[in-house]
């Protein structure tokens, strides 16, 4: 049973990656016959600063509105923002959450984005918590409704016959990228949010993060910013992995917020794959390629059970529970506890390969492409190109062809009345017309000859008393025929209008609804006449031929003759008396006629010429407004077009996918299986049969011939003002009609379309990799083979994890994590097995995946089933273990690169740093907290046996050097150091800040000489605190310091000849005075807005930790001189 997904786009990057992944599934799901709406258990949502979403020129569609949340009100600049975040928070807790890196104004216009400052990204989440988690709640509750589940199952079903057993818990997947200022601020923030909604998320969410790598192809200048944020948003991720939870800060911001929620531990993602632009095998163009290709390849993980079982139970424990372990993965950084099973290590990353037949992008093609062909033929001439040989206007390039199509198009209406014809008189023609008017005629004969002598009466009184008779039953036989005729006329009613729906809908769609809508407006004219003029003409005619009805049976009576017998009276009056019921007959149906041709005229026709005409203007719109009714830049311009071949590259498949169709061969694969689809005498007008049959909505092939179109849909019938001539019992009524005026339903209508499964075109679209390559003929066969066994092996390699690593450095790092191999593989269902007519397939697959050295013997067999439907296969691959990030060479080569171009001033240094931090610096140090806890305890020990030094710079700042015990010489920190805003060397209590965020930069460091000797001063400075008993007993009782070490200065910490009571008591001074001093520049800041604090007040739990365990140990000591125990 597939997962309910809720699916989270940070940022411009991650919003782009989400649209892409919503397109890809929905035109997966169109492929396999899914009509209706966008399944509601996959739940996407779009968050950015910007308060509206983003379009510019990316190829999938924006989101439904609902389904993106920008978090800058509108109207409210930053100081409104900033101010609204502190008025909410308790005084006491605005330093403790802000200070240090809420920034006090900015000019960015936050409304537009935040200007890639990671740091205005987080304020602004930060100020908008309440707002964010109501919006992920809103999606979660959306995706937990009742129905969902069921209609996820009827998902499984239509992809893959089958769904079985439970739904599993939600996943979450949350997108965002570690460059720019809005995504970089906030993922982490996201996080929370979800853990905070529940628990479960803690373990099922997956966070994937494009790297800086990604931007390379932006400008230098408009890159700049890049690697810092990068650099920020790596420490903190960092720093939330080994974390026991949030800082009080965050914790205090969250909880004001209503977040209260945790995880176990830590905070931000357990699990987090770095994206970056290269694998070694693949390389994209720009990173717009990079959001297609990963929201492809994501779609595969939303709507496969088989991936996302595999991700659940495979990847996430071995790549990152497993990393927690040394045995699994080593850490030789010294940065975090070997032995706490929540300290895994932080980042993984993920690759895609696919190979597909390519099958529903073909199919949109040729959805898109003839909703271009049916939209421009229906607004013909609209598009037609101007004729420097012809320079017609556009409505006299209609009227001509009106003038053409007139003719027919009035004998196909079925209301052509004029001179001989008489389509609808003659279809009011009732039944056993000739009998009735025959049995009148003898009815009157009978009564005029009762009574009359065999030798007849004279003819002037025949004449007489036929006339008399006649006359009596003329009005019981014309209401008789009226009957008759109304029985006729019930059927008429119906079939007129399905006859000129049908007419007009050809025109339509051959010549377009501007002739149409004019062949309507002269066919209403014409019926006008007919129903005016003519039809009551023609029955005041044949009225009038009643008249002559006794001089036509004198001239037939036997001339000169006293009396006429019965007989010969009969044989003369019977045909005049037949002849003028005929007369009555023929003027009911033309009086009936005119009525409901007029009738016709006022309740059909014009209804539907009002109809063509307005869906013209309004069809015109959507096809030329610059924007569609949704708001979102009009895509009719950018249409496939089959008739030029021009392709959008939307249809182009991603650089880690292998399509077996070429796209380029859309257009003629098109054109060959329409004509295949056809009967031989008309496959060479194939293009514009496709382009009626699709736009009238009938079959392609011969079974459209007599089938009703929809192109334009009759939503009201009409029925006759006339109660005698309607059908059924009910009132009168106008019809109405409507017809599809935005160009994308003409897609969503075409994709219904091509489901027929009868035709060449149908079949192909439906076939999957077993038939695809099957064909039964053996070049064909053989050439698709060969290409398949091309396009997987190419896959193969394609798949490999998107990043660029260090090796040289995982092997000091994580040693063991070699040894497993470069990547875990899972393929999706490959439909070949070791048996039958796919033995071959199998074979060939299978020899590709042992050739890439990708062959697990334990899992790759499960991936082999002889199913059908399938028609594609994805590869995917993870890192064999999470690791440091400073063996992410993607990640870490733009940081150092950029820090080296940006060290050498301090106003450099300043611009690179600025707004980079998001958090207190206790969240933002990329070290477990205890590693933190010792570095501290040990700056203060280096301090007091003067084991540190500080050297002026002045163009790149202190340097700051701690002697190594064990290499016995001086290591350096990281030079420039990162943040200073002072770079005086004495008594400044920023340096340590700054050594702990520069944390960052040694991590970047290893990764450029690929060794870890950039980690010496801080594992010097760790070990000192970790060693701080024995170091201080040394020197306290013994005043003994290490081999070649500095001797400590004797106003700080005593002299080595001194006493055991002097050295205590000068360490005790020292470092009881450095606590005063830290305590009166956090007690200043007390009074200061948050921005102006300083970074000592960031780290006071620290440096009070520090102080407390160092005071408390040497208090404690006592002089044990003597003393025999």
């Amino acid at each position: 049973m597939l997962s309910p997904f809720l699916i989270i786009g940070v940022g411009g990057s991650g919003g782009k990656t989400i649209r892409a992944m919503r397109q890809t599934l929905l035109r997966r799901l169109r492929s396999k016959g899914w009509k209706g709406e966008f399944p509601e258990a996959w739940q996407f949502l779009e968050i950015d600063t910007i308060s509206t979403q983003g379009g510019g020129n990316f190829t999938a569609p924006l989101l439904p509105a609902n389904q993106f949340l920008g978090l800058v009100p509108q109207a409210v600049d930053y100081a409104g923002l900033r101010n609204q975040l502190i008025q909410r928070m308790p005084n006491t807790e605005q330093n403790l959450a802000l200070g240090g890196w809420l920034p006090e104004n900015t000019a960015v216009p936050i409304q537009k984005g935040a200007g890639q400052y990671r740091t205005l990204g987080r304020a602004v989440v930060a100020s908008q918590l309440s707002q964010l988690s109501q919006a992920i709640n809103r999606s979660y509750s959306r995706l937990s409704a009742p129905g969902v589940l069921e209609e996820l199952r009827e998902v499984s079903m239509k992809m893959y016959g089958k769904a079985e057993g439970q739904a599993p818990l939600p996943m979450a997947l949350v997108i965002s990228s570690v460059a720019g200022g809005s995504g970089a601020g906030i993922y982490l923030d996201v996080v929370e949010a979800l853990k905070s909604l529940s628990a479960d998320f803690e373990k099922r969410t997956q966070v994937l993060l494009f790297g800086p790598d990604v931007f390379n192809n932006i400008p230098q200048g408009l890159r700049d910013s890049i690697p810092a944020n990068a650099l920020g948003a790596m420490n903190e991720t960092l720093a939330g992995m080994w974390a026991e939870g949030p800082g009080a800060g965050s914790t205090a911001l969250f909880n004001n917020a209503g977040l209260n929620g945790r995880g176990t531990s830590g905070f931000g993602p357990r699990n987090t794959y770095l994206i970056g632009a290269s694998n070694g095998q693949v390389s994209f163009g720009d990173q717009d390629s990079v959001y297609r290709a990963a929201g492809e390849s994501l779609a595969t993980l939303v709507a496969d059970e088989a991936v996302q079982t595999w991700m659940v139970e495979y990847a996430i424990v071995n790549v990152f529970v497993n990393s927690a372990n040394p045995i699994i993965c080593n850490d030789e950084s010294m940065l975090k506890s070997s032995q706490n099973v929540f300290h895994s290590q932080p980042l993984g990353s993920i690759g895609v390969g696919r190979v597909s037949l390519g099958l529903d992008r073909f199919s949109e093609y040729i959805a898109e492409g003839a909703a271009r062909w049916s939209v421009e033929r229906l607004l013909w001439p609209q598009f037609v190109p101007p004729n420097p040989m012809n320079p017609q206007t556009p409505q006299q390039i209609i009227e001509e062809a009106v003038g053409l199509a007139w003719s027919h198009f009035l004998t196909e209406s079925g209301l052509n009345e004029r001179g001989d014809l008489n389509e609808v008189i003659d279809a009011l023609s009732p039944i056993g017309i000739d009998d009735r008017a025959k049995a009148f005629a003898s009815g009157i004969i009978g009564k005029v000859s009762t009574g009359v002598p065999p030798a007849g009466l004279p003819a002037n009184q025949w004449i007489s008393s036929v006339v008399n008779y006649f006359n009596l039953q003329r009005k019981a036989y014309e209401t008789d025929e009226q009957a008759e005729i109304y029985k006729v006329a019930q059927k008429w009613t119906v079939e007129i209008q399905d006859r000129v729906l049908s007419t007009v809908s050809l025109v339509a769609a051959r010549q377009g609804l501007n002739v149409a809508s004019r062949l309507v407006e002269k066919l209403r004219e014409e019926v006008k006449f007919v129903a005016t003029q003519e039809l009551p003409m023609e029955a005041s005619s044949e009225l009038r031929k009643l008249d002559q009805i006794a001089s036509k049976i004198a001239d037939g009576m036997p001339q000169g003759m006293s009396a006429v017998q019965t007989q010969a009276m009969s044989s003369v009056v019977g045909p005049v008396l037949v002849k003028a019921a005929s007369f009555i007959t023929n003027a009911s149906r033309r009086n009936l006629a005119a009525e409901l041709m007029a009738d016709l005229d006022n309740a059909f026709l014009q209804p539907l010429e009002t109809a063509l005409r307005n869906s013209v203007s309004e069809l015109l719109i959507s096809a030329t407004a610059a924007q569609n009714r949704r708001g979102e830049q009009n895509p009719f311009p950018s249409y496939a077009n089959i008739s030029t071949g021009v392709i959008p590259d939307r249809f182009n498949p991603s650089v880690v996918e292998r399509l077996l169709i070429d796209v380029a061969d859309f257009p003629k694969t098109v054109k060959g299986l329409i004509q295949q689809s056809l009967d031989e005498d008309v496959q060479a007008n194939w293009e514009n049969r496709f382009i009626e049959r699709i736009t009238l909505g009938t079959k392609l092939d011969s079974r459209g011939d007599d089938e009703e179109a929809t192109l334009i849909e009759r939503r009201a019938t009409w029925v006759p003002q006339n109660a005698n001539a309607r059908r059924n019992a009910e009132g009168a009524q106008k019809a109405q009609f409507s017809i599809v005026t935005d160009t994308d339903e003409y897609i969503e209508r075409n994709r219904d379309w091509l489901s027929d499964p009868v035709t060449a075109l149908g079949k192909f679209l439906v076939q999957d990799l077993q038939e695809y390559l099957s064909h039964p003929d053996p070049t064909i066969a053989n050439a698709r083979i060969n290409a398949y066994k091309s396009a997987f092996s190419s896959a193969l390699k394609l798949s490999a994890p998107l990043c660029s690593l260090n090796k040289a450095l995982i092997g000091q790092v994580h040693s063991n994590v070699l040894s497993k191999g470069d990547r875990y593989v899972h393929m999706s269902t490959i439909p070949f097995k070791d048996q039958g007519n796919l033995k071959d397939l199998y074979d060939i697959t299978v020899h590709e995946i042992q050739a890439a050295n990708l062959w697990d013997p334990s899992e790759s067999p499960k991936s082999f089933k002889a199913v059908g439907g399938i028609q594609q296969i994805d590869i995917f691959s993870t890192l064999t273990s999470a690791m440091n990030p400073m063996v992410f060479s993607s990640l870490m080569n733009p940081v150092i690169e950029s820090w080296s171009r940006n060290n050498n001033s301090i106003q450099l240094r300043q611009g690179f740093w600025t707004n980079r931090r998001s958090r207190p610096l206790v969240e933002a140090i990329p070290m477990a907290p205890e590693q933190v806890s010792k570095l501290v305890r040990g700056w203060f020990v280096s301090q007091l046996l003067n084991l540190r030094t500080a050297t002026a710079d002045a163009s790149r700042g202190p340097k700051i050097s701690i002697y190594d015990r064990d290499q016995r010489k001086n290591v350096d920190f990281p030079h420039p150091l990162l943040g200073l805003k002072s770079e005086s060397i004495v008594s400044n209590p920023d340096l340590l800040p700054a050594v702990l965020e520069s944390l960052g930069l040694a991590l970047a460091q290893c990764d450029q000489v690929s060794t870890l000797t950039p980690l010496e001063p801080y594992w010097a400075m760790m070990k000192l605190g970790e060693d701080f008993q024995d170091v201080l007993e040394n020197w306290i009782r013994r005043g003994e310091t290490a081999v070649g070490a500095p001797t400590p200065v004797e106003g700080i910490a005593g002299s080595a000849s001194g006493s055991f009571d002097d050295r205590k008591s000068a360490v005790l001074t020292t470092l009881k005075k450095s606590e005063e001093f830290l305590a009166s520049i956090c007690l200043a800041d007390e009074r200061k807005a948050p921005w102006d604090i300083t970074r000592t007040t960031e780290i006071r739990p620290l440096t009070d930790d520090a102080f407390s365990t160092l005071i408390n140990h040497v208090d404690a000591m006592i002089n044990d001189a003597g003393i025999v125990v």
